[in-house]
């Protein structure tokens, strides 16, 4: 073999790694784009005498915007027939009396389908004022409800990567 032929075949293998290597850049750098726009959505419940925030709430800790697609709640108190009690068209109205709580002394927001929760962005979903009167016994009512019930909440990315929510406790 000559010298010229053994030149343009190591050209060739250079070249084809030099493709190789930015194909497999171009994935990664993919990748990082949609994990920079990802969202995370938690839930926070918290009952705290003297506490900013009584109630419950998501909260989206991921670095993208969620798009809620579907929220449901379900009564868990009877394991082998759940009942599903709000969902995004019904509203709070229909949970709280089954659990003797006050509509008027419980705030409520409910998410539509579609809705977006921007990143570091905090939703409150059920919340107990801060100037209500007899707030520890609502409280406690509170924390009943919160033992029998199932939140699962659909979302997904700017992608329309879905993902799922799901709370009840343990």
């Amino acid at each position: 073999m000559s010298p010229e032929i053994i030149i343009s075949i190591c050209a060739s293998v250079i070249a084809m790694c030099a493709l190789c290597v930015s194909i497999w850049q171009g994935i990664l750098a993919r990748k990082h784009a949609r994990l920079s726009v990802e969202p995370h959505l938690d839930i926070h419940i918290n009952f705290a005498k003297n506490a900013d925030f009584n109630g419950v709430a998501f909260e989206n800790n991921g670095l993208g915007t969620a798009r809620v697609k579907e929220i449901s709640i379900e009564n868990h108190s009877n394991e082998s027939n759940p009942i599903v009690i709000v969902n995004n068209e019904l509203g709070w109205k229909d949970l709280l009396p089954s659990y003797g709580l006050k509509r008027d002394r419980i705030r409520w927001s409910s998410i539509l389908p579609g809705e977006a929760i921007p990143s570091g962005a905090e939703h409150h979903l059920l919340y107990i004022p801060k100037d209500t009167v007899n707030a520890d016994e609502i409280m406690e009512d509170f924390r009943n409800m919160m033992s029998s019930i199932k939140i699962l909440v659909v979302y997904e990315s700017m992608y329309g990567e879905s993902k799922k929510l799901e709370w009840k406790k343990t």
